[in-house]
């Protein structure tokens, strides 16, 4: 199975979000002269962009059950309880990295 990293998806949700701003942008002028016309004559499209189908099947692709639930459930229980210890330094040591 393919994976992808959260920052290969990051800027492919980024690119999909800016093609359909500028595409709601370039209908949001005819807007005003599609609303003149009759409902019975008008219909409605959507055309999806070569980047949002790439992120369609990016998604597709990515597998949901990447997780513990075992450890998911426990840590959300110590949480409830106010038994949570985090690893602070571990936390800091990760931050650090995260960009190398």
């Amino acid at each position: 199975m393919n994976r992808i990293d959260s920052n290969q998806l990051n800027q492919l949700q980024a690119q999909a979000k800016k093609t359909n701003n500028t595409q709601k942008t370039a209908t949001d002028g005819s807007q005003s002269s599609a609303n003149t016309e009759s409902a019975a004559a008008s219909s409605d499209t959507v055309q999806i962009s070569d980047t949002g189908r790439q992120l369609n099947e990016m998604e597709k692709s990515i597998d949901i059950q990447a997780f513990d639930q075992e450890r998911v459930s426990a840590v959300r229980q110590s949480i409830q309880d106010g038994t949570y210890e985090a690893d602070t330094m571990s936390i800091a040591e990760k931050m650090v990295n995260f960009d190398n």
